[in-house]
C-alpha cells in the first residue's frame, strides 16, 4: 500500500484556515480576514476579491514563516515546492474551491476544518517544529498528523506554531 498524496484543495483550505486564525491572534499582522478588508479589495478586485484576499494573508504567513523558520531547503504550509504552489494557483483561478470564502471569514469554520484535518490533538511544542522530509510533504498523512496538528494545537494553546518540512 503506497503513500495517499494529498488532496491540493484540503491543502488550499487548510492554507486558508491557519491564514485567517493566525491573523486574528496575531501571529502575524495582516487584515485581510478582517472587518474593513471587503471594502478596501473589493473595489480594486470586483470579481475576484476571495483570491485577492486569500493571496494577502497567504503572503503575511509567509512571511512570518520564513523569518521563524528561515529559508532555503525549508518548506512549510505558506511556501511549498513550485509544482505545488503551480496546482494550487491554478485550482484557485478556476473557482474551484468555494469554501475558502466562508473560511476566510468564520474563525469557527476556520478551526473545525484544522481540527476535522488534524484529528487528535494533545499539548504539543512551540516554534518552528519540523514534521516531516521534504518527501513527506507530499503524503496526506503528513498534513493531517503533523502540520494541522500542530497548528490547532497552537491555536487552541495560545503558541505559535511554526511546522514545517526538511531533509536537515
Amino acid at each position: 500500500m503506497g503513500i495517499e498524496p494529498i488532496d491540493i484543495i484540503n491543502l488550499i483550505q487548510l492554507r486558508a484556515s491557519v491564514s485567517l486564525i493566525g491573523e486574528q491572534s496575531k501571529w502575524w499582522n495582516s487584515s485581510f480576514c478582517g472587518a474593513t478588508a471587503k471594502s478596501f479589495l473589493s473595489p480594486v478586485f470586483p470579481r475576484t476579491f476571495v483570491y485577492a484576499q486569500f493571496r494577502g494573508v497567504t503572503a503575511s504567513a509567509a512571511t512570518v514563516h520564513d523569518e521563524r523558520i528561515g529559508v532555503g531547503n525549508v518548506f512549510h504550509l505558506f511556501r511549498l515546492p513550485e509544482g505545488m504552489e503551480q496546482a494550487i494557483h491554478e485550482i484557485l483561478q478556476n473557482g474551484e474551491v468555494p469554501e475558502i470564502a466562508n473560511i476566510l471569514t468564520d474563525k469557527s469554520s476556520a478551526l473545525h476544518f484544522i481540527e476535522q484535518f488534524a484529528g487528535d490533538i494533545s499539548k504539543l511544542p512551540q516554534g518552528p517544529v519540523r514534521v516531516g522530509n521534504l518527501n513527506d510533504m507530499r503524503a496526506s498523512s503528513a498534513w493531517e498528523s503533523g502540520a494541522a496538528l500542530f497548528y490547532c494545537s497552537g491555536f487552541k494553546q495560545g503558541t505559535e506554531t511554526f511546522p514545517f518540512f526538511s531533509n536537515q
